[in-house]
């Protein structure tokens, strides 16, 4: 290593620490007495440091042109022209950051416009505010995704994955709408697709470990099961490194805890605890920190259900496989059968009726119907902990309602929907102002274990979600029952009608879910004129078939506000 590198080997350790004298230091820094493989190095530190952190984007800017200048008789390097590029967007000079980006696209044989996606993704690494990517990723990825691969691929990788990471950390504490859900799954996917491409052992790995990570957070253990299963396997084509696999384990075990696999978890701990006694203090510190932000939300959650139905039942049984233990979990069914068949079924304490053990329950689940909610909640009110959480799944009863009537403003109104009896379910919630960050959390993990969540700040939206995602698995049947009835009017077995009808919903829905189209230009893509579709389409639409739709969610939002009035009187 030349003087000149190990100098900038220095600066690249300090520069988060001291930013302030490292930037000073690279003001003077002679970037012409580097070796090729230090140049992208540099020009990561002058956007890094002098761009990014002190705002000095036209020094940065001049300094990389100085630097092509003075190697102007060699091959700058792909990620010189790429911090090249985002430099000049980033110090508002358009035709250095065309030339540059000419220059990428040139040098690595691609098209402008790959080169182009690739500087506008890079310029997210130095962006004032991570949140900023959320909104770009999730397009960034669909269009990166459909490019062949090329000399590039190591860049989209690098990027996708910082910029996802950073967009990670910089909201582990916030609320996970769906569009963070969606930029932080997009941009992992997305860096570990390049990631394949391009080859590296190591970044393939801590791309599978970001994967990992997100899935975890975003509640779907399976995926971080699998994520980290992949990345313990490279690591050990590659040598077992113990500080990779520690990190790895940690993982594999908060998703197969959350997963319901309680004994495989303790046992992969185990091994990790075996393994840390081999490394450094400093890693043994990062995995303990990294352990506190795993920690799994619902593990010790002592939770009571007021209500044995269908809803108490899918949300137990997601308690449970998401790791929930069944001593710390009770229900309140009158009916004795299903009382028995809980307990039987599921390991967890049936009550016939509140009592005051109920008191030990931090979130309090009110699971029974609209109109038999007052009565529940008096006779629970005398049992209730000072300090518990209280959510509803009551439809059409407002939480102010719930807060008279129990004497407490912790309280998390949602509107779930069938599907979440597979778990393939979508709630809707809102929250009084007194519940904390804290509280709303353990609510979204409760809610999350049976499917997705959308957060509602007005309440009174929550009558427009019952009328939506509440009732619409009955607006889905209803279609699915006429596509079958058909079916057996064109000459098809009930079997064959139906499995055409189910499979046809299904796959229509999942392209939906996946694809950046609106519905709508899905569906003119499958009218051709004159054609098949187009033909049912004109019936449909002369039935006026959307307009109806459209009154029958009215209708059942109207419903839902008068049985708000209805059963929400002292």
């Amino acid at each position: 290593m030349s003087t000149a590198d190990e100098q900038l080997a220095d600066l690249d350790r300090r520069h988060d620490d001291e930013p302030e004298a490292v930037g000073e230091a690279l003001a003077r820094f002679d970037g012409s007495a580097l070796s090729a493989g230090a140049l992208g190095t540099y020009a990561f530190l002058l956007n890094h440091v002098l761009g990014e952190k002190l705002g000095r984007w036209p020094q940065a800017l001049a300094q990389l042109l100085q630097l092509t200048q003075a190697t102007a008789g060699q091959s700058p390097g792909l990620p010189l022209l790429r911090h090249l590029a985002v430099a000049a967007r980033y110090a508002g000079n358009a035709e250095a950051a065309q030339s540059a980006m000419q220059r990428l696209a040139q040098a690595a044989n691609v098209g402008a416009s790959m080169a182009s996606t690739l500087v506008e993704l890079a310029q997210l690494n130095f962006a004032s505010e991570p949140r900023q990517a959320e909104g770009a990723l999730p397009t960034l990825a669909r269009r990166a995704a459909a490019l062949a691969p090329s000399a590039l691929d190591a860049g989209f990788a690098g990027s996708f994955n910082n910029v996802t990471n950073a967009l990670y950390y910089a909201t582990r504490a916030e609320q996970l709408t769906p569009a963070l859900r969606e930029a932080l799954v997009q941009g992992a996917q997305a860096a570990l697709l390049f990631w394949r491409r391009a080859g590296g052992w190591l970044q393939h790995e801590r791309a599978e470990y970001l994967q990992a990570k997100i899935a975890l957070r975003v509640g779907d253990p399976l995926a971080a099961i699998a994520a980290a299963e992949d990345g313990l396997a490279v690591v050990a084509a590659n040598g077992d490194d113990p500080v990779e696999q520690a990190f790895l384990l940690q993982l594999l075990a908060a998703g197969v805890e959350r997963a319901g696999q309680v004994e495989r978890a303790t046992a992969l701990r185990a091994q990790l605890a075996a393994l840390a006694t081999t490394l450094e203090a400093g890693v043994r510190e990062t995995l303990a920190q990294d352990a506190a932000e795993l920690h799994n939300p619902v593990a010790s959650l002592r939770v009571a259900f007021i209500g044995g139905g269908n809803m108490a039942s899918a949300l137990l049984k997601g308690l449970l496989r998401a790791g929930a233990q069944s001593a710390h979990l009770k229900v309140v069914e009158p009916y004795e059968p299903q009382r028995l068949s809980l307990q039987q079924s599921l390991g967890v304490t049936a009550l016939a009726a509140s009592e005051r053990t109920l008191a030990q329950a931090e979130l309090v689940v009110l699971a029974v119907k609209p109109q038999q909610l007052k009565d529940a909640c008096a006779q629970l009110r005398p049992h209730l902990g000072a300090e518990a959480l209280i959510v509803s799944v009551a439809a059409g009863i407002g939480a102010n309602d719930i807060a008279r009537w129990l004497g407490t403003q912790a309280i998390v109104r949602t509107m779930p929907n069938t599907p979440a009896l597979i778990a393939q379910g979508v709630t809707g919630m809102a929250a009084l102002p007194a519940v904390t960050a804290p509280q709303r959390a353990q609510a979204e993990a409760l809610m999350r274990s049976a499917g997705a969540v959308v957060w509602f700040e007005n309440e009174a939206q929550l009558d427009a979600v019952t009328a939506v995602s509440g009732s619409g698995p009955a607006y889905v049947f209803y279609f699915i029952e006429a596509l079958q009835q058909a079916g057996n009017e064109l000459g098809f077995t009930p079997d064959q009608a139906r499995a055409l009808a189910l499979a046809t919903f299904t796959g229509a829905a999942q392209l939906a879910a996946t694809s950046a189209e609106p519905p709508g230009v899905l569906r003119e893509r499958v009218t051709s004129k004159g054609g098949t579709t187009a033909a049912a389409l004109a019936v449909l639409g002369k039935a006026r078939v959307d307009a109806a739709i459209v009154r029958a969610v009215l209708a059942a939002a109207a419903r839902a506000r008068e049985m708000a009035a209805e059963f929400g009187k002292d």
